[in-house]
């Protein structure tokens, strides 16, 4: 059971009374540190992943308006594919569960779907698929500054 009560919530994360991998914040703590230093990372549980083919370019915003209404916090986005890197690779051991790719926020080519930046979680490795209605996982993320 998470801490789930405004300052008191991020007064124990930031004096490491609650682990990674805790349920807080609407999620599960995944992260904080370098390289974004003053940083809580919580990502979405998984009862709030999809599944979803990047036939649009707005199909990350798509997913965090999605959260929203499931998870109502105001700042839930997908990260673009280096935060994905830095932060949810590193922490994926408490939020992801098998060797998968999941649909980042930016897109190589702007202005083309197809384009669409992805990682995969099991070895870190950024890219992008160049095919059409190719359908990857995607999670919706908080960064809460303290």
């Amino acid at each position: 059971m998470g801490i789930n009560a405004g300052q008191t919530f991020w007064h124990a994360i930031k004096n490491e009374i609650c682990p990674l991998g805790a349920s807080v914040g609407g999620g599960c703590f995944i992260y904080h540190g370098a390289p974004y230093p003053n940083f809580f990372w919580i990502a979405a549980p998984q009862s709030a992943q999809q599944s979803v083919a990047n036939t649009s370019l707005t199909v990350h915003e798509d997913h965090a308006a999605y959260v929203e209404t499931l998870i109502p916090c105001g700042d839930w986005f997908v990260p673009t594919a280096q935060e994905l890197s830095d932060v949810a690779w590193p922490g994926c051991a408490y939020w992801v569960h098998d060797n998968t790719k999941y649909w980042a926020g930016d897109i190589a080519v702007p202005g083309c779907a197809q384009r669409r930046c992805w990682i995969q979680m099991g070895t870190g490795q950024i890219s992008y698929y160049t095919g059409n209605n190719t359908t990857y996982r995607i999670r919706a993320f908080r960064k809460v500054s303290y």
